[in-house]
């Protein structure tokens, strides 16, 4: 199409281009539909700036709190894990802050995030270390991390447990209003969490051991150990090494010694805490107290995240270090934006401590599935599970194949509430059995559409799809054409004509298909009043096809409704929508339009949607009567696809598994909004790279009922067919 090409030349042709004007629109989708011309107008001057003159610095400013942060210290280590006592590492970055927070935000596209930058095996640092007599730890982001993507969020929770509103604003202001004035009072800013709750309590009046004590047990609930520095740590111990641990923080030592042998480190002989030293790593004067005790003559090497207090400081005192680079300063730059603060910041927490912690490095398929399918998986099933309760369902269905991961999640977190099967279903099955009722859809897939995608098919393979060769007996009498013809746009008229005319024996045909399906059905609804149907999309076709059957022809005392993940790129279905007979998670033509117009614009984005969660199996073809019973006919297996499939899925679930035991405690956690669930997902959609790359070869069946060597095309086909 002429505007698919236009499209491709001034927006897809260069990166920078279509990242900024594609993000513009999305942030500015009603304009975009109102006032068109603007955003053409910005199109042009995005041509203009990287196209015509060259410029490689952004031209849009897109800020975040996430790279404002990071942007904060303009403090940039080059190697991202380093050695040496006697040279400094590089603090001074070339580039700006203003020019940090204005560079293209992307996730990673090349492959394995955990494979990114300079890497220390924990084998190889284990060696290392061997060569000193005392290991010097860091506790926070080194030995211990929070499963948020900043820190402070975790006051949130403490907020949402002392019911203050804005607690994260108020703690954080307290504590460092309380550092700057200690600081001009006595040279120090050291202080301690008394200290804090106790400025806060004239802010909010709190009680000040009720505060205190909340936050000590929400640090206490959600620190959790770093496996390469847990690795690290007990290799040293079990090496006989000395080890010392070496900390700024407000917390009293006997708190931090908590943390630690709830985490498993014991064994250490010492602990440091700046506040109650009254001085810190900082100024460099808590490294004198290190060495006080431990000797001057003592071969000592520092482990910390921190450019400055850790390794800077750290070598100012003649002490080695090892800059173990911060997990969040790692991976927040490849983090989705847009999401909301708490779910937000646990969703970039979870992912970045599991894939820049350094003590295993994955593969692209596993990243692909954690990342992106991990919240939306957990997401989607805590959404059907609430609704599911709202509604009063007796039990949920998860529908083949796309319900395949989507059960093994629910099942994981909320199997032991609402019963769940995995009931095996097709668009093909039930384009068959409901012909008497979707007539139109049935020809659209059967006939028309092999005319539209310009496809070669005979009349013999038509009825073979259909399961209805038995019905061709007389198509050459009546059509004066051979079954072994194709069929063409010019003789489909006459082709609909004989079906039209075998129509009833076709449907009583179906009808004994039909019998064998009810017997299966009714099987996994037995006794039940109110079922739940899941699907991924995108019409909801599943659903209704199963409502269709079990409400009105089988006549079963059953009412049925259907979920699907989202709806696009149709607004066919907005009336079942609207009704509640479909409902969708993510968004639709009814909810969150903005993600419902950018997933809209290239119908790929749904196979693509679906690559997360694919089952191992081949589709369902046919559902066939044996005597009293029935059997199974699947079409033919994408085996090449397993594989894949195997390290998408178990990165969905190891996902799952993390958030879930993060935050058991905390119910609301798990309401994560379908927007939050897709923000991960548009966001590896903006650029095809990766998808490009890793997906290409994957096989799908994009031919409902297709024959052999029409029905399996690869994404790689798809993406050549709309020239992305």
């Amino acid at each position: 199409m002429i505007k698919d090409r236009l499209y491709n030349y001034f927006v897809r042709k260069n990166e920078n281009v279509r990242y900024e004007y594609e993000r513009y629109v999305v942030e500015h989708i009603d304009e975009h539909d109102k006032k068109r011309f603007n955003h053409w107008k910005i199109l042009w001057l995005l041509n203009w700036h990287y196209c015509v003159r060259k410029k490689t610095t952004p031209y849009i400013c897109f800020e975040s709190e996430d790279m404002l942060e990071q942007s904060e210290t303009g403090n940039i280590v080059n190697q991202k894990n380093t050695i040496n006592a006697s040279s400094k590492p590089n603090l001074n970055s070339n580039v700006s802050n203003k020019e940090k927070v204005k560079s293209k935000y992307l996730p990673y596209l090349d492959g394995a995030e955990s494979r990114v930058g300079a890497y220390t095996a924990p084998a190889d640092l284990v060696r290392k270390l061997m060569q000193y007599d005392v290991i010097s730890f860091d506790v926070f982001d080194t030995l211990l991390f929070r499963p948020f993507g900043k820190p402070r969020d975790l006051f949130h929770v403490v907020g949402e447990r002392l019911g203050i509103l804005d607690f994260q604003n108020i703690r954080s202001d307290a504590e460092d209003s309380l550092k700057e004035y200690r600081g001009k009072l006595v040279g120090t800013k050291e202080i301690t969490l008394y200290d804090i709750y106790e400025e806060i309590h004239y802010r909010t009046g709190i009680d000040i051991s009720i505060g205190m004590k909340t936050e000590i047990e929400a640090e206490l609930e959600f620190c959790f150990a770093n496996p390469y520095m847990k690795y690290i740590f007990e290799t040293m111990l079990s090496n006989n090494k000395r080890i010392v641990i070496v900390t700024d923080m407000y917390l009293e030592a006997k708190v931090i010694e908590s943390l630690l042998e709830k985490n498993g480190y014991t064994g250490y002989e010492k602990l440091f805490v700046s506040c109650e030293y009254s001085c810190s790593k900082r100024s460099g004067k808590l490294y004198d107290a290190v060495i006080d005790y431990l000797g001057k003559d003592v071969k000592i090497i520092h482990i910390g995240d921190n450019e400055v207090s850790d390794i800077e400081k750290a070598r100012e005192k003649r002490i080695d270090t090892f800059y173990y680079e911060n997990v969040n300063k790692s991976g927040n730059k490849y983090r989705a934006i847009d999401m909301s603060i708490v779910v937000g910041s646990a969703y970039k927490g979870i992912v970045n401590t599991h894939l820049h912690n350094g003590f295993k490095r994955y593969d692209a398929y596993y990243e692909f599935g954690y990342i992106y399918g991990g919240l939306f998986s957990l997401g989607y099933c805590n959404w059907i599970y609430q609704l599911a309760k709202q509604k009063n369902t007796d039990k949920i269905l998860f529908v083949a194949r796309d319900g395949y991961l989507l059960k093994q999640v629910y099942e994981r977190v909320y199997g032991k509430d609402i019963k769940s099967d995995y009931v095996f279903w097709s668009r093909i099955v039930g384009l068959k059995l409901c012909s008497y009722k979707y007539k139109n859809d049935f020809m659209k897939e059967y006939v028309y559409r092999w005319i539209r995608e310009n496809k070669k098919i005979t009349f013999r393979e038509v009825f073979e799809n259909m399961e209805l060769l038995e019905l061709a007996s007389k198509f050459h009498e009546y059509t004066r054409m051979s079954l072994d013809d194709f069929l063409t746009q010019g003789n489909q008229k006459e082709f609909v004509m004989y079906i039209e005319s075998v129509w009833q024996q076709a449907l009583a045909i179906y009808d004994k298909k039909s019998e064998a399906a009810k017997k299966y059905i009714s099987g996994l609804i037995k006794d039940c009043k109110r079922v739940c149907i899941v699907d991924i999309g995108w019409r909801g076709q599943g659903a209704l096809a199963l409502k269709s059957l079990i409400e009105e022809k089988w006549m079963l005392d059953c009412d049925i409704y259907g979920t699907v993940a989202a709806s696009a790129p149709t607004k066919a279905n907005s009336a079942q929508l609207a009704k509640g007979i479909i409902n969708s998670y993510m968004f639709s033509p009814l909810e969150n339009i903005d993600c419902f117009k950018f997933h809209s614009k290239n119908a790929i984005n749904n196979v693509l949607t679906e690559l997360l969660v694919g089952a191992p199996h081949p589709s369902l073809k046919s559902i066939q009567p044996v005597g009293d019973s029935y059997e199974f006919v699947f079409d033919v297996p994408e085996i090449s696809n397993y594989p894949i499939m195997e390290g998408v899925h178990k990165g969905i679930k190891d996902f799952v598994e993390e958030y879930f035991e993060h935050f058991k405690n905390c119910p609301y956690m798990f309401n994560i909004s379908g927007h939050d669930a897709y923000m991960p997902i548009m966001y590896i959609f903006k650029d095809y790279r990766f998808m490009k790359k890793f997906f290409g070869r994957y096989e799908f069946q994009d031919f409902v009922g297709g024959v052999l060597g029409y029905q399996s095309r690869t994404i790689k086909d798809v993406f050549n067919k709309f020239k992305l």
